[in-house]
């Protein structure tokens, strides 16, 4: 499975079996009848906010992602670019080091980081709502907001910190607590460029 080319599953160990022995490092979807259908590797992630911003005082020294959110997200169509679209700095490599993501290709590395991060429920912010309320994994609240796009007249929710999004940022290591502009800087949108998968989860077989 990628789960093992990223060495992050033994292929000789039942899923079930190996997640329950893994608590906390992996958010699983399932089924309503409860077999997995896919699995993020989870690792404490922080996106520097004030790097994007073109303040990062702490430079080299800073122990949060330096990248371009857009690039991360899938869709960065800037030519003139002056964020980094790799992790070949002296600085990144040390980050990526602390998250034990140390040997993994860049895009593998964006693949865990994304999955590491919280993302708005797309079911959530269509017409018919999210049927999935009770075993939804990702955020219920306006997409719109995230983006600062909002007019503000939205019956969807503009918080973090209600019951569901905090059970949901605290299994991504996170703390509605954190600054307002972080959460929404280090939310992850559904979707990205090509059809590609952004999330980050890894369809699991069970092929056994």
């Amino acid at each position: 499975s990628e789960l093992s080319r990223q060495s992050f599953y033994p292929d000789d160990e039942d899923v079930d079996e190996w997640l329950r022995k893994e608590p906390g490092r992996y958010i699983v979807k399932r089924d309503l009848k409860a077999k997995v259908q896919s699995v993020s590797v989870i690792v404490k992630v922080r996106l520097c906010y004030d790097f994007t911003h073109s303040r990062c005082k702490f430079g080299q020294g800073c122990t949060n992602v330096h990248i371009c959110t857009d690039f991360l997200k899938g869709h960065c169509s800037s030519e003139a670019c002056k964020f980094p679209h790799d992790f070949q700095s002296k600085q990144a490599k040390k980050v990526v080091k602390s998250m034990g993501l140390e040997g993994l290709p860049d895009d593998k590395i964006c693949q865990v980081i994304r999955g590491s991060l919280p993302q708005v429920c797309t079911f959530y912010n269509s017409t018919s709502g999210c049927k999935d309320n009770t075993l939804c994994t990702k955020l219920h609240i306006c997409k719109e907001y995230v983006t600062e796009t909002c007019s503000g007249d939205c019956a969807r929710s503009h918080s973090f910190s209600e019951p569901h999004n905090e059970n949901v940022l605290q299994k991504h290591l996170m703390s509605c607590r954190m600054p307002e502009n972080i959460l929404m800087h280090s939310t992850m949108l559904s979707g990205g460029s090509g059809g590609k998968r952004s999330d980050g989860a890894v369809p699991v077989s069970r092929g056994r």
